[in-house]
């Protein structure tokens, strides 16, 4: 893969980046924009997943809570006002999904869930 660089008005091509792996293997290092976009992407991702993965962890708090609650009406509360915010806190996740992948598809944007980030083509002159 042979990437081309502008500078000053001239065209200079450059060999690709090989570093050598682990057991011998060499890796194509990618560009710097490639990777800024992935890492972005990724960190969305994550927050997203980690923000489910609490959600259902506060589903399952909540039940215990309902269940051992012992008919306490103060307690039984409680334990529903946690099942109503975990599964309010599911719906906006899945809201802040679905709007990123709308945005991506309305706009031609790209934050890497519906679609590969390269930020690189913003520094081609072309």
């Amino acid at each position: 893969m042979i990437k081309k660089v502008f500078a000053q008005g001239k065209e200079v091509v450059l060999p690709p980046l090989e570093i050598p792996g682990p057991f011998g293997k060499v890796v194509q290092a990618f560009n710097a924009g490639h990777n800024f976009g992935f890492i972005i992407g990724n960190i969305f991702k994550v927050i997203l997943i980690a923000g489910g993965l609490w959600t259902l962890f506060q589903l399952f708090q909540a039940g215990l809570n309902w269940i051992s609650s012992g008919g306490e009406a103060k307690a039984v509360e409680a334990a529903r006002n946690r099942l109503t915010y975990a599964l309010l806190g599911i719906f906006i996740i899945a809201a802040s999904w679905g709007l990123i992948i709308l945005v991506e598809q309305m706009f031609g944007a790209c934050f890497g869930f519906s679609c590969e980030i390269d930020l690189t083509q913003f520094a081609n002159p072309d």
